[in-house]
């Protein structure tokens, strides 16, 4: 046997549909060849562009961090990760006018 192969990392291939909610579940309809995945540690989303219509959904970004960290990888990609969200949000505020750090407000039609 060959000690080289029995050291061997597995690779994934993932595939991240990215929409709202109604257009993800379309685009899963025409790929039925794709596995889906449910991350075990759901955080509250810490996202401030837009309210989201239930304590466990979170944007894309954040899901794919999430998973980073359930597949335990590199704590400080990982962490680098973060810090550019929360830098994108900052600009956000800074953009739509917000303050930092304070949730969107909803506007009344």
């Amino acid at each position: 046997m060959n000690d080289s192969t029995t050291n061997i990392t597995p690779s994934y291939n993932i595939v991240v549909l990215d929409g709202t909610w109604t257009q993800v579940k379309r685009m899963g309809k025409r790929l039925p060849e794709l596995k889906y995945i449910r991350l075990e540690k759901v955080k509250e989303t810490i996202s401030r562009m837009r309210k989201q219509s239930s304590k466990d959904r979170v944007t894309t970004y954040e899901a794919i961090a999430l998973l980073l960290e359930e597949m335990e990888e590199e704590e400080t990609k990982i962490n680098e990760l973060w810090e550019v969200f929360r830098v994108k949000l900052d600009e956000s505020d800074k953009q739509s006018g917000r303050e930092k750090g304070k949730p969107p407000v909803q506007r009344k039609l």
